[in-house]
């Protein structure tokens, strides 16, 4: 996971969307970088924004490590014009650890009531980060990308409700799984953890057993009796999550 907390632009999941498609295509990132430029131009008329915005979705989806590149393309795989959002999101999530926090946060107060306030989350995010122009910048524009995702709506100003998605998909919810284990590298998680990631709000799933045991880039482990899961051969974390 990268260690820049920048989120400058919102994005669209018609976006993420062009760009997984583009990706799955096999083009080389000049190729994609060119072919984004140009599907952008129509919606952003400023060279600057549709850089920055560009720039984004090259990191969600192109320029990923190589430790995640196995995990990128099984996500690819499961890509539809149905089942999309849980993918960008994992994607997002293992590229900017503050979407993380954002994300935690809300699904944090998501299990007590079906609401929040913005001035709520700025609080809670500006306790751990500061209160520093980049990160009110950033947390306005995960907030909308938020929103184009289609996992919270405005009920009135300042304060949004959250929508919940079912899955059921097998191959998708191990991506999850995964995806929980590379974000939180620098832990262990047992089975009821991984089925209460706050940062994965949007998304009711159960990851089962049979699921982890088959996935030969997990390795199991006991702690006082307890089945923990962890990757193999990951780099730890960087990312802490708020308590």
């Amino acid at each position: 996971m990268n260690d820049f907390v920048g989120f400058s632009r919102s994005i669209k999941l018609s976006w993420l969307n062009k760009i997984t498609e583009l990706q799955k295509q096999g083009l080389s990132e000049t190729e994609i970088k060119e072919q984004i430029n140009f599907y952008l131009s129509f919606e952003i008329k400023s060279p600057i924004v549709l850089r920055k915005t560009r720039e984004i979705l090259l990191d969600i989806w192109v320029r990923c490590p190589n430790e995640l590149t196995k995990l990128r393309n099984d996500f690819l795989e499961t890509i539809t014009t149905s089942n999309n959002v849980e993918a960008h999101w994992c994607m997002i999530a293992l590229t900017y650890p503050l979407f993380v926090d954002v994300a935690n946060s809300i699904g944090r107060i998501s299990q007590l009531q079906d609401t929040f306030k913005l001035s709520w989350l700025k609080s809670r995010i500006f306790e751990k980060y500061g209160e520093r122009g980049t990160i009110y910048h950033s947390l306005d524009k995960i907030i909308s990308t938020l929103r184009y995702l289609g996992v919270i709506e405005a009920v009135k100003r300042g304060e949004y409700k959250v929508i919940k998605k079912s899955i059921y998909d097998k191959s998708i919810i191990t991506n999850i799984a995964i995806a929980s284990l590379y974000i939180e590298s620098e832990s262990s998680l047992d089975l009821n953890r991984l089925n209460d990631r706050r940062y994965m709000f949007p998304f009711t799933y159960l990851v089962t057993q049979d699921i982890l045991d088959r996935n030969s880039n997990i390795t199991m482990d006991y702690l006082g009796g307890k089945k923990i899961y962890s990757l193999k051969n990951v780099s730890k974390s960087n990312v802490e999550l708020s308590k």
